[in-house]
Order: C-alpha cells, then sequence, then structure tokens
C-alpha cells in the first residue's frame, strides 16, 4: 500500500462577528500565545489563552480563541463531541475597561461522535477491524472486542 501525501493546512482562525456559527467536532483546547496587538514586537507582552480547535461537516479546520464566557461552557473533555458555538454579541451591562462580555450559545452533543487519540480520531461507535459498533455503554462510548487487550 502506498502512503499517499496530503498538504495540511494552518486552520482559519474565527474571529466571531454577531451571529456567526462554528459547528463541528472539537479536536483539542489547548493554550495558546497570543501577541498584544498594540505591542506586537514584544515578546514579554504574549497572553495566554485557550484555543479551541474544530473540524467542521466539510473537513475543514477552524480555531477561535476562548474569552470568559466560552471558558465557562467548554471544557477539554468536550474533545471528540459535536460541537455548535454561535455568537450572541456583547452583553454591556458586564464591563472591563472598554470591554464588554461576549456572550456565546454553546451546544455540545451528549456523547462523543469520534474518540480522539492525540491528533487522531476514529468513528466513537466503529470497531476498527471490522466496522461493527460492539457494546454501547450508559455513557454512550461502545466496547468491543478489540478493546478487550487480552
Amino acid at each position: 500500500m502506498v502512503n499517499e501525501m496530503v498538504e495540511r493546512k494552518e486552520p482559519r482562525l474565527v474571529q466571531f462577528a454577531e451571529g456567526e456559527v462554528v459547528e463541528g467536532v472539537m479536536l483539542s483546547m489547548s493554550k495558546f500565545m497570543v501577541r498584544d496587538p498594540e505591542d506586537p514586537d514584544n515578546e514579554a507582552a504574549r497572553k495566554p489563552v485557550m484555543r479551541v480547535l474544530v473540524k467542521d461537516d466539510d473537513g475543514e479546520l477552524q480555531a477561535f480563541h476562548c474569552t470568559y464566557d466560552l471558558l465557562q461552557k467548554l471544557h477539554a473533555v468536550d474533545c471528540g463531541h459535536r460541537i455548535q458555538v454561535k455568537y450572541q454579541g456583547e452583553d454591556h451591562s458586564v464591563r472591563r475597561g472598554n470591554n464588554s462580555l461576549k456572550r456565546f450559545s454553546v451546544k455540545v452533543s451528549k456523547y462523543p461522535a469520534v474518540q480522539v487519540f492525540g491528533d487522531r480520531t476514529r468513528d466513537a461507535g466503529a470497531d476498527e477491524t471490522t466496522g461493527s459498533k460492539g457494546r454501547q455503554l450508559e455513557d454512550g462510548t461502545f466496547v468491543s472486542d478489540n478493546d478487550i487487550p487480552f
């Protein structure tokens, strides 16, 4: 079997506009350093943010940085789940300096859509060798003969 090479591109960075929706499978949530837009050359002025990586239904990768509201609603344990994040706009009643709180509507699937293994994913219900779904547990995960180590 010849292993075909495909070009891998960086994810599209989503900077939400009111009403914009990002939907797909959440692949990761990790710390990311961003530059200060007012002082981009100052390495010491970089700030950590949480960055979420999502694979949409077209297979395209999208990334967005978490706001306070998103950090309250999305968690690392959501990796592998389908998510839908909709930007609802700014809440001017909650302010810090010149910034208003950005509000989001977040929906997360009850059960994972895929299992995430580092940078690899597979359908949560599929057995890699037989294509069988196996048996579904109460939490929605599937167990098949391949999961038994003996």
